[in-house]
């Protein structure tokens, strides 16, 4: 029964991918994002049960009787269960099924959607419910059978249990199958659950007004960038009714969150957090008391005491009994589940320490590597004979609390090849000598000319040093500027040594301060950077150098206040969209109302000259009525046919 329903599986996945999902690629030509969501993870399923299936279908090959063909009798299965249902399979199951199952009503959505504004989509379903492989299934079915199938396999392995003899090893195999299988279903359930409540937060927070905000205990702001932080992921919610401090009863819909208990009402078909009356909306959840009311089934009393200003109560109310139990097991258990202020302060204990056994083995490591580079730098001084005693420490060293500066060292690199190339363009190109020049300079250059002292002989001193070659020109240096330059360049070697060795030691700073940063921990006094030097020069005309914990605090600072100017600014940019709308709906209300005026000063027009008309006609009556003299009075007009 197990291979047989396994093989409909495949069955089932191999329709999907070759006939359904290529169908709407090729024949319907749906966008490949959209196919991807109809049917997630769909290759990755078919392979993990293929294989499977072909592991049980080699063990029914393995079992058939010698000589029959159809007759057959498998003794042993465990194994393959056990494999399927536990370690990296069962790992693989839970991803797949997971993502599968969790945007099973997501699929269903997009698919409704396309069915209907897709004709082609239409047609084609209508075409492929004739076949025999779709046996007049549609999408939603496939998508339900895929969903279902991990829940139909303990049925399956429980009918093996029964029929495996008691104390064997295949009723141990089997029965750590069924348990690793238990385990899955209960992660992907789990997986299920925990994408559905993080949906639901993101629709609540898309709902929630931008302007919307609470003020905690303790005088912070809680708004709804606080509710989308990553760290937060939703427990529990539900509408429940909570006692405002007037006595009045208010209901409100409650968000259980990982360290807070956050409640919202509906205001104009948005969420906005609940008014209270003086108490927060937000309630942290450490060090809290959950109480039963006495004498009451569905009520309970939410203490908060990790408030700097004070206990905070709040009295809730729950629709049914099982629903306040529920709450009360799902408080209790965040409110435990949250470190205290002695296990934050053992952690923070215990980064220290190993943030200092970090830097004690990079002080050692840097102390090594400093070594050697001044044995390299012996060796360098070595070359020239005068320097082989004198000066052969480096300008830094690895200190455990100073780190040592690179823009000394590379000012003074540059001031010796300034120095260097004066030197060595003034005697190679004489033309080159500004008017300004002294003249014992010019005479004393004069008279180093006149040495005919062979140039091999001037360069081969300084082959070690490696300026040897730039001395190889028509013109013989004299010896004082042959020592000028060697020592120039001993001296650029020694500075450009020691900025290898202060690199070597900020690049140890560096990486205590990474680790400091991802550990959420302000970097040490002492661990200063060449960045922090310049950066602090620029932006404080100063040439002294700060500590990195106060360039991080005013950089968060900074950051502060750019959100808070963000957040001030979007909610004036809402007002006066909100002002905008209420103006131009004011101003329609005032251009109906004066075209109302205006028709109604025309109908009060026409209402005028007709009145002015009967008010003529009566005149004229009166007088006729008035006038005794009958010659006066017209008489109409008698034709004498009328006669």
């Amino acid at each position: 029964m197990l291979m047989q329903t396994e093989f409909h599986h495949v069955q089932t996945l191999t329709v999907m991918a070759d006939v359904l999902r290529r169908g709407l690629q090729e024949d319907v030509q749906v966008e490949q994002d959209v196919i991807s969501q109809i049917f997630p993870r769909l290759d990755e399923l078919l392979a993990l049960h293929r294989n499977f299936l072909l592991d049980m279908e080699t063990r029914q090959r393995a079992s058939v009787y010698p000589g029959e063909h159809k007759n057959y009798i498998i003794q042993q299965i465990g194994d393959i269960l056990c494999q399927q249902f536990s370690g990296p399979n069962a790992s693989q199951m839970i991803e797949l099924y997971g993502d599968f199952c969790s945007q099973h009503p997501e699929a269903l959505k997009i698919y409704k959607q396309q069915l209907q504004n897709n004709r082609k989509l239409q047609l084609f379903l209508r075409q492929q419910s004739t076949k025999s492989v779709i046996k007049r299934r549609e999408i939603p079915e496939f998508l339900l059978l895929v969903t279902q199938r991990i829940t139909k396999y303990p049925v399956l392995i429980e009918r093996l249990l029964q029929h495996t003899d008691d104390g064997s090893g295949e009723h141990y195999d089997i029965a750590m199958s069924l348990e690793g299988l238990r385990a899955v279903i209960e992660e992907v359930d789990r997986r299920v659950g925990q994408y559905e409540r993080s949906k639901k937060l993101q629709d609540i927070i898309s709902r929630l007004d931008n302007k919307s905000c609470t003020r905690l205990k303790n005088g912070e702001i809680f708004g709804k960038q606080d509710l989308q932080k990553s760290h937060r992921t939703l427990t529990h919610s539900s509408v429940l009714t909570c006692r405002t401090t007037s006595g009045r009863l208010r209901d409100v819909l409650a968000l259980l969150l990982t360290d807070v208990l956050a409640f919202l009402q509906e205001k104009e078909q948005k969420f906005v957090f609940a008014a209270l009356e003086q108490k927060p909306s937000v309630m942290p959840l450490r060090r809290l008391i959950v109480r039963e009311i006495a004498n009451q089934e569905r009520g309970l009393f939410l203490i908060s005491s990790d408030c700097s200003g004070g206990p905070e109560m709040y009295e809730i109310h729950t629709q049914t009994r099982e629903e306040r139990n529920t709450w009360m097991t799902l408080l209790r258990q965040a409110a435990e589940s949250l470190p205290d202020d002695q296990t934050k302060k053992n952690e923070g204990e215990i980064k220290v320490k190993k943030i200092q056994k970090l830097q004690e083995a990079l002080f050692s490591l840097d102390l090594q590597v400093c070594s050697v580079i001044e044995e390299k730098l012996r060796i360098c001084r070595g070359t020239g004979g005068r320097w082989n005693l004198a000066s052969c420490r480096l300008l830094v060293q690895p200190h455990p609390e100073n780190t040592p500066q690179c823009v000394t060292l590379l000012s003074d690199a540059q001031e010796e090849v300034v120095k260097l190339a004066v030197t060595l363009l003034s005697w190679l190109f004489p033309c080159i000598l500004s008017p300004s020049t002294p003249d014992s300079f010019r005479e004393e250059r004069g008279n180093y000319n006149e040495h005919n002292l062979p140039s091999r002989s001037r360069s081969s001193g300084l082959v070690g040093t490696g300026v040897g070659p730039l001395l190889m020109a028509p013109i013989n240096p004299a010896p004082h500027i042959y020592l000028k330059v060697a020592e120039g360049v001993h001296n650029l070697i020694h500075i450009l040594y020691s900025l290898q060795a202060a690199i070597i030691i900020q690049d140890s700073c560096f990486e205590v301060q990474n680790l400091l940063l991802l550990e959420g921990e302000a970097p040490p006094p002492g661990l200063t950077s060449d960045y922090d030097v310049k950066r602090q020069s620029l932006e404080y005309g100063v040439g002294g150098c700060g500590t990195a914990a106060v360039q991080q605090n005013e950089l968060e600072q900074r950051e502060r206040e750019h959100t808070e100017l963000m957040d001030r600014l979007t909610k004036e940019k809402e007002q006066f969209e909100e002002e905008l709308r209420l103006f131009e709906e004011e101003m329609k209300k005032l251009r109906e109302e004066e075209k109302r005026v205006k028709e109604e000063r025309e109908r009060l027009k026409e209402e005028g000259k007709k009145v002015s008309k009967e008010k003529k006609s009566l005149e004229t009556k009166i007088r006729l009525i008035q006038n005794p003299n009958p010659r006066q009075i017209i008489l109409p007009c008698i034709t004498p046919q009328e006669k």
